[in-house]
């Protein structure tokens, strides 16, 4: 059984972003939000999707280079009204 994505036109924003410096400095943990708007291509009515999760990356800067040495997300959930 195989399924077919449907093509789709996808913008991507960091919202929210907070950055914290650590380790004199070495070290940064940056947080934001992930918002991914898509479009399904083909879709007469062109109804935009959104979709946010909360990001995290931690980068640690080494002989001179910024890596990103963890990374984490979870989905935010839907607030009820």
């Amino acid at each position: 059984h195989s399924t077919t994505a449907t093509p789709s036109k996808s913008n991507v924003t960091m919202s929210q972003p907070h950055v914290q410096l650590l380790a004199g400095g070495t070290v940064a943990v940056i947080s934001y939000v992930k918002l991914t708007q898509t479009i399904p291509i083909g879709d007469s009515a062109g109804m935009p999707v959104t979709i946010q999760q909360s990001e995290t990356r931690v980068w640690e800067q080494r002989n001179g280079d910024w890596k990103n040495v963890h990374f984490h997300k979870s989905p935010i959930a839907k607030q009820q009204s």
